[in-house]
């Protein structure tokens, strides 16, 4: 009878430690606001070690660095959580489409509102492509990128208005179908 209450303490105790590694090293990593990655720091790198870069050289790149940066945090470009959309027919799940989207707005005031509607933005991307992609994805090729595009604008103008957004910058598109087709 003490074997089974011991076995089951650290089962219990597996559990929890089990959770707590789960919830700290398999979360999402993509909120709203961005961090830089800590790789990507000149600073640290020349701290961690010499690699025979001068220090013009090094300024440049971390100038190079900033600005590249900057690019997708600053006016007029913003950048969207990753937007993951269930491919479903005859309601089974097909493949799934993961993108990661900027935008260039028009102006600071279409900036600024394309900022505070983020959610409504994100949520009408996400609706319009599930519920369209059953009707326009062909089974035997994968989906066009203009056609993903078009798809964005349509939904960002249902959201933000007309003329809000100048460019919709697609950073990267994965789609994967599922093992059952």
């Amino acid at each position: 009878m003490l074997s089974i209450i011991v076995g089951l303490v650290f089962v219990l105790i597996g559990c929890i430690f089990g959770g707590f590694w789960a919830f700290n090293n398999l979360r999402s990593p993509e909120v709203f606001e961005f961090a830089p990655d800590p790789h990507d720091d000149p600073k640290a790198q020349k701290k961690g070690g010499g690699s025979g870069a001068s220090e013009s050289s090094i300024k440049d790149e971390t100038q190079k660095r900033e600005d590249a940066l900057k690019l997708f945090l600053e006016f007029p470009y913003f950048r969207l959580p990753m937007i993951i959309v269930p491919i479903v027919r005859d309601g089974q799940v097909h493949a799934f489409l993961h993108l990661r989207i900027a935008m260039k707005a028009t102006g600071r005031e279409s900036f600024q509102r394309a900022k505070v509607l983020l959610p409504r933005l994100v949520d009408g991307i996400y609706g319009d492509l599930y519920a369209s992609f059953s009707n326009l994805w062909n089974m035997r090729s994968d989906p066009k990128v203009s056609v993903i595009k078009e798809r964005i604008f349509y939904a960002t103008e249902k959201v933000l208005g007309q003329k809000h957004i100048e460019t919709i910058y697609i950073r990267e598109i994965v789609f994967k179908r599922t093992a059952k087709q």
